[in-house]
């Protein structure tokens, strides 16, 4: 019952993301988003979302559609790692396979927490980082990190909202 508001949420997200590139009302993103999900169906570790979404975008804008595409996508795993951080951090009492875990609660809280900095890290700071590094033997970093820099603070924070939002409606 809540698929719909779920996908919702990620037209509005893809929306606000390629802003910069063109504008689309809302029933243009989802009909992108949904094209997406259905070219991903048909492709491994869903590959094909980025060709679907940047499908309906004008062919001048597919390039850098698709490296927003997955800045929106990198958003989202942002949003379940924080989540999953603060699940494990709240969880009173851990599976048996976590017990090693358990035993190390306030270490592993620590790595977990450094971990999700790092990834928040690359994500906010993606204008300063291509500043002043070149990541030359990494150029799907590079990409990546061009492509986020594109993006406001304020778009990457609200793209990292309706992530949030998204997983708490899954």
């Amino acid at each position: 019952a809540l698929m719909p508001l779920n996908w919702l949420t990620e037209a509005f997200k893809w929306r606000l993301l390629i802003a910069h590139l063109q504008t689309l009302n809302i029933w243009q993103s989802i009909k992108s988003v949904l094209a997406g999900l259905a070219v991903s169906m048909l492709t491994p570790n869903r590959v094909g979302d980025f060709a679907g979404r940047i499908a309906l975008l004008k062919p001048e804008n597919r390039t850098a559609g698709a490296m927003s595409a997955f800045v929106g996508g990198y958003a989202q795993m942002l949003a379940i790692a924080v989540l999953g951080v603060a699940a494990f951090g709240f969880r009173p009492a851990l599976p048996d396979f976590l017990a090693v875990a358990a035993g190390h609660h306030a270490l592993t809280m620590s790595v977990l927490l450094v971990f999700v900095a790092v990834l928040s890290g690359f994500y906010f700071a993606a204008k300063l980082m291509a500043a002043r590094f070149r990541f030359s033997r990494w150029l799907w970093f590079e990409s990546f990190i061009g492509a986020a820099g594109l993006h406001s603070n304020s778009q990457l924070a609200a793209a990292f909202g309706l992530s949030v939002c998204r997983s708490l409606i899954f």
